[in-house]
């Protein structure tokens, strides 16, 4: 396996396919979208997609959107979980952690995100963007999850001090 190089003036998209059971899918026009955004105020043309998906893969891989240049790790993908898939053998449990966190590392660095909150690999990418980096990164929600995705730290003023770090143009 390997996993393309990414560039920094990227953005990290989470695109889901599949029946929602973890968080609404949306659509990957929808994303693309928010990330025409970016594009247009920031000049991001790079897009690492952090799916497990093969049919997520394929629609970007047709060509259709012009001007955009998209990585993701070269890993195998199932139309089913990942549970399931290790369950029936289809893959190895160990190579799918170390195909994780590869995506993770990777979404971590990443200079913007598009995801969906309500999904807990989104909430685990933001975790670890600001536990590594001190900051987030500038993002575009896909949701209106909002129940976890700042941390509360009892006693500390750390929570409105992060709001108002954040750039100025996410909701």
């Amino acid at each position: 396996d390997k996993c393309y190089r990414v560039e920094k003036d990227s953005n990290g998209v989470e695109r889901k396919v599949g029946t929602g059971r973890e968080a609404r899918c949306v659509e990957f026009d929808e994303y693309m979208k928010e990330a025409e955004k970016f594009r247009t105020k920031y000049g991001v043309n790079h897009i690492l997609l952090s799916t497990e998906s093969d049919e997520a893969i394929n629609s970007v891989l047709k060509g259709t959107y012009k001007g955009w240049v998209f990585s993701y790790s070269n890993t195998t993908r199932v139309k089913t979980s990942l549970q399931e898939a290790i369950k029936r053998g289809a893959i190895a449990a160990g190579q799918e952690t170390q195909n994780s966190l590869t995506n993770l590392l990777l979404a971590v660095e990443a200079d913007f995100l598009i995801c969906t909150p309500s999904s807990n690999w989104c909430r685990t990418i933001l975790r670890y963007a600001l536990a590594l980096r001190g900051h987030l990164p500038r993002y575009a929600f896909m949701d209106k999850w909002s129940h976890d995705v700042l941390p509360e730290f009892p006693g500390e003023n750390m929570r409105q001090a992060l709001l108002e770090e954040m750039p100025k143009d996410n909701p």
